[in-house]
């Protein structure tokens, strides 16, 4: 018994290890695709010889907040997801757009695009109808998306939903 045991444990640290394993593969791929997006060139500028000139294009940073919605069912679902985008120093973005995803199946639950605030909205009353999409959100959470543009990083923001019955 004491052998089968030893082996059982012995399989477990294996698999521990490779899913750290994994872990690390994943964080280090995000950070060369980082590190390969604030590094991209653009356009093909000339030296005033005839010759192109690479440019580095350095992007800048982002602050995606995703607020924590307090969800309500009464006849219907409510609740709003909320997420505010603002530059490094605290500047809030306008126009930009923001996805709202289910945190585990990332199946879109809305998009908006920030308001003078870098405030971007969803109401959950607009997809009360798809319930299975709701209780997914209200399990696992979900995660706001701003995708990036030519002037700022990519940013992911996650946040819970916490139920009462009104």
């Amino acid at each position: 018994m004491t052998t089968q045991t030893n082996n059982v444990e012995s399989q477990i640290q294996e698999l521990q290890q490779q899913i750290r394993l994994m872990q690390l593969q994943q964080q280090l791929q995000q950070m060369q695709q980082s590190q390969q997006q604030g590094q991209q060139v653009s356009g093909s500028p000339t030296n005033g010889n005839g010759g192109s000139v690479a440019s580095q294009v350095h992007k800048r940073g982002v602050r995606l907040e995703a607020a924590t919605v307090k969800a309500s069912i009464g006849g219907q679902m409510t609740g709003i997801l909320r997420a505010t985008l603002r530059d490094t120093d605290g500047e809030a973005l306008q126009d930009k757009e923001i996805v709202f995803l289910v945190a585990t199946t990332r199946q879109e639950v809305g998009r908006a695009d920030t308001n003078a605030r870098g405030v971007a909205e969803v109401s959950a009353g607009s997809n009360g109808l798809d319930p299975i999409l709701w209780a997914e959100a209200l399990a696992t959470g979900w995660i706001a998306v701003f995708s990036g543009n030519r002037e700022f990083l990519p940013a992911e923001a996650k946040a819970t939903v916490h139920l009462s019955i009104a």
